[in-house]
């Protein structure tokens, strides 16, 4: 489990635990690195593609293995889908955990690579409460990639701004 520690715009500090396979063990790249020509990131691309299947029950067996349970789960919303194999793995593990991921969509097109801070992320992120925000205690938060915690922690910021409690447990499962 790797942590970050992240300041929300709010000011308030936060330690984020992350769970994710190791992109450099499996000798893959993210799909978001792919130059038009390029052999070698092609054929890195593939073979992510063969071993996703893999990496997905790996870390949900991780969190299994810790005992991890949760009553709300989301999937960051992107605009590739190299995070729903593991959404699926993480509901099917997880069936009584309410899905939040319906709510949280993007207002615009910013990539949380070119966000410059957490609060950018934010106003990117808009979620439509479901009403029953303060009753979550534990989350899990999918998303491919946890390089900065950037989009986790506006996840968390703008569900915390919606009702979710300010000392709910969270988990972020990644691909990378």
């Amino acid at each position: 489990m790797h942590q970050h520690d992240i300041e929300l715009p709010t000011g308030k500090a936060i330690r984020l635990g992350t769970l994710s396979t190791s992109a450099e063990a499996s000798g893959t790249t993210s799909t978001g690195s792919v130059v038009a020509g390029s052999e070698r990131t092609l054929r890195q691309v593939a073979r992510f593609r063969r071993l996703q299947p893999q990496m997905c029950e790996d870390i949900v067996e991780g969190m299994t293995e810790l005992g991890l349970q949760f009553d709300a789960i989301v999937r960051v919303p992107s605009s590739r889908n190299d995070n729903l194999a593991l959404y699926g793995a993480c509901l099917a593990n997880w069936p009584d955990a309410e899905d939040l991921s319906r709510r949280l969509s993007r207002a615009g097109r910013v990539k949380a690579a070119d966000a410059g801070t957490v609060a950018d992320m934010v106003a990117e992120l808009v979620y439509a409460p479901g009403g029953n925000e303060n009753e979550i205690r534990s989350l899990l938060i999918v998303d491919e990639s946890s390089s900065t915690g950037k989009t986790a922690a506006a996840v968390l910021d703008i569900l915390q701004a919606n009702g979710v409690p300010a000392y709910v447990e969270v988990t972020l499962a990644s691909l990378w």
